[in-house]
């Protein structure tokens, strides 16, 4: 299967804002992209408070999204800070944004794993919202 994605728009309402995007990867597994700012609840059932200027991309696998138990966005899988997912964190030497990189959210899951494509969408749909407030 192709590697889609989904804007806002077309996300249900019901969903917290934050969201930015929706992406499929090749194994049809849908995963909601949400943008953690400074000072917004983050992580496994909101439960840290994000204190850094560098905004946090976290991945939810959209299977369980509205589960009881598992929350409304879904089943939460990791994150990453921005500037480690474009390379600007001193660490990291990839930029995702060019689609050129898979990533692996969890190396447990098979099925937790995003195409170069996938991850370019999410981070353009991220830096839509942001529109350069970095």
């Amino acid at each position: 299967m192709a590697p889609t994605s989904l804007s806002l728009a077309s996300l249900s309402p019901a969903l917290s804002p934050g969201i930015v995007a929706r992406v499929v990867n090749d194994a049809g597994r849908a995963f909601n992209v949400r943008l953690v700012r400074q000072g917004e609840a983050y992580g496994y059932n909101d439960c840290q408070i994000h204190d850094k200027v560098d905004p946090l991309v976290e991945w939810y696998d959209a299977t369980y999204e509205g589960v009881p138990g598992v929350g409304p966005w879904g089943q939460y899988v990791t994150s990453y800070c921005y500037s480690t997912l474009t390379g600007q964190d001193g660490w990291s030497r990839r930029d995702y944004r060019t689609g050129a990189h898979n990533l692996n959210l969890d190396g447990g899951e098979p099925l937790w794993r995003v195409s170069g494509a996938n991850v370019g969408e999410a981070l353009a749909a991220v830096e839509r919202v942001l529109g350069g407030a970095l």
